[in-house]
């Protein structure tokens, strides 16, 4: 029997499906909903999955073909049905055709499986929000085509570059720094569907792990060959690809045969924006290195996590990455908690830091200060000196008043975040 088989590898071929999702889901993030659709209905015709007929019905939605959107929905719900999302989405395409009383019935619904879904669009607006005055991309691309002649507008040029270079590094370089039970650990098929490969220093530390252990290798990672075929390319980076003699192989770890219950599904992150992970079902089975809902290989060779662990920041850990940030919580207040309290302090934790700190008020004071500075950085331009000296004035008079107010917010914000771990739940 050829290694591979032994050690319970599937076919590279049975990536294609993720393949065809994948790219479908780009295009349809590009507004081609044409061209996605063509590519959901390839991938459905492979496997029929209930988040690709989800997606199939985001595209429809958005070409307001809203019979269509109901199929498709209705198909996902069909094939997995304790997704809220799903019903909430579907309440929402009621609500577009205007009947109402289909629409609350499925938000009903919805709520039942996740009374988060009582406030989505509050979380969502927030995490909006929060991510915008984190990313700041528009602002930094303008920073770098900048050439200045005046030597204290150069200053405060490059001084509201570099904080909001401080502040997009936050998010940008966050890793998940708690073992936590995440969307890498759970499986409908193979994990290495799902993008979870193990790369050569991981794997080298695992196969010390398992040794120490006296486990077999076998028992706990999977592989597939990489054979260089456009679509395994295109989802497999190359620092992921393992050389063994003159083969290539792309290691995962296993599922076990558990079955999820309800208790196992509630440990698990939402993704950002408060999305479900797709690929939960009834299904998934947990993943072999999962452990009282710990992640026992999350640390192994002072690498924390598996790459997907690190490439992909779920809600939870974005929200727990910008109140270290802040200063606000210490990593140390939240290692002990189990992970579905964890999920629930962060959507408080969410909402609190979005009417303390990311506030109208507060993006409005940061926003016109970058049109000070743009202001006097035009003014220099046309080497108008007096204009110059004037926005300057003014781009410090409203980095002043945006401080104060930040810091004077933060403290509000410490209070009631600390309380919410210290009850619970925040009060009224």
């Amino acid at each position: 029997m050829h290694k591979t088989e032994e050690m319970g590898g599937i076919n590279a071929s049975g990536l294609m499906e993720k393949y065809l999702h994948s790219q479908g889901a780009l295009l349809y993030d590009e507004g081609r909903f044409d061209e996605a659709i063509s590519f959901f209905e390839k991938a459905v015709a492979l496997d029929d999955q209930s988040y690709t007929r989800y997606h199939l019905c985001l595209a429809y939605a958005e070409k307001k073909d809203f019979v269509k959107a109901l199929c498709e929905i209705n198909r996902a719900i069909e094939l997995n049905p304790s997704v809220a999302k799903y019903y909430h989405r579907r309440g929402l395409i009621w609500e577009s055709i205007g009947d109402r009383a289909r629409a609350a019935e499925d938000q009903m619904r919805a709520a039942r499986l996740d009374v988060n879904y009582m406030r989505v669009e509050q979380i969502r607006s927030s995490y909006s929000a929060i991510e915008q005055a984190f990313l700041n991309v528009e602002m930094l691309e303008w920073c770098k085509t900048l050439r200045v002649k005046d030597g204290d507008l150069s200053r405060v040029v490059r001084d509201f570059e570099e904080s909001l270079k401080e502040i997009s590094e936050v998010v940008e370089t966050a890793s998940c720094l708690l073992p936590c039970p995440s969307y890498c650990c759970h499986f409908e098929g193979e994990t290495v569907r799902h993008g979870v490969h193990i790369g050569a220093w991981k794997l080298s530390e695992i196969r010390r792990y398992l040794k120490e252990k006296n486990l077999h290798e076998g028992d706990f990672l999977g592989r597939i060959p990489f054979t260089g075929e456009e679509h395994l390319v295109r989802l497999v980076p190359p620092h992921h690809v393992v050389k063994e003699g003159r083969e290539k192989f792309v290691y995962y770890p296993k599922r076990s045969e558990r079955k999820l219950d309800e208790a196992d599904l509630s440990q698990v992150p939402k993704a950002k924006d408060y999305q479900e992970l797709l690929w939960i079902n009834e299904k998934s089975r947990a993943c072999v290195f999962l452990r009282e809902s710990r992640c026992i290989i999350h640390d192994l060779g002072n690498e924390p996590g598996l790459p997907a662990c690190k490439e992909f920041l779920c809600m939870t850990g974005f929200v727990f990455a910008v109140l270290r940030h802040l200063g606000i919580v210490e990593a140390s207040q939240l290692q002990t908690m189990r992970m579905d309290n964890l999920n629930r302090f962060g959507v408080e934790a969410l909402v609190i830091l979005r009417e303390t700190m990311y506030h109208d008020h507060l993006t409005r004071l940061r926003t016109a200060r970058y049109e000070a500075l743009k202001a006097a950085v035009q003014a220099d331009a046309m080497e108008e000196s007096e204009e110059v000296e004037k926005s300057i004035a003014e781009c410090r008079r409203l980095t002043v008043e945006y401080e104060n107010l930040f810091a004077t917010q933060r403290e509000e914000a410490i209070r009631e975040v600390q309380s919410v771990l210290r009850t619970g739940s925040r009060k009224d």
